[in-house]
């Protein structure tokens, strides 16, 4: 199977939110192994929430197991301490990831 990544924006709000549900639902149904990269993002609230756990149970529907990849001291962690979720609500499984996000450290790695 191929481990497929969507990577959340900086500031996920509710004005994004109906785009980032649309963008959900068909990389979800595309995605044998739908991972979310939430590495970057540095605003979000109650909004993401939803779509995450909503994002989960469609997931599970469609008979897969969503992952995502968040820094253990980062904005998601800490907005889901805030409203008193278990990580587990939002996904089959939450890896730890670095702080900084991904498209960063490859240019970091080719700056040598």
């Amino acid at each position: 199977m191929t481990v497929n990544l969507y990577t959340l924006d900086e500031v996920v709000d509710l004005g994004c939110a109906k785009k980032i549900a649309k963008d959900l639902i068909h990389f979800i149904r595309t995605s044998s192994e739908p991972c979310l990269n939430a590495s970057g993002l540095r605003q979000a609230g109650l909004p993401l929430l939803q779509l995450l756990v909503s994002a989960r149970r469609y997931a599970e529907a469609e008979g897969k197991a969503m992952r995502i990849e968040a820094p253990e001291d980062g904005t998601l962690m800490t907005l889901l301490a805030t409203f008193g979720l278990d990580p587990q609500q939002c996904a089959a499984e939450i890896v730890a990831s670095s702080s900084v996000p991904s498209h960063e450290l490859q240019s970091r790695g080719s700056e040598k």
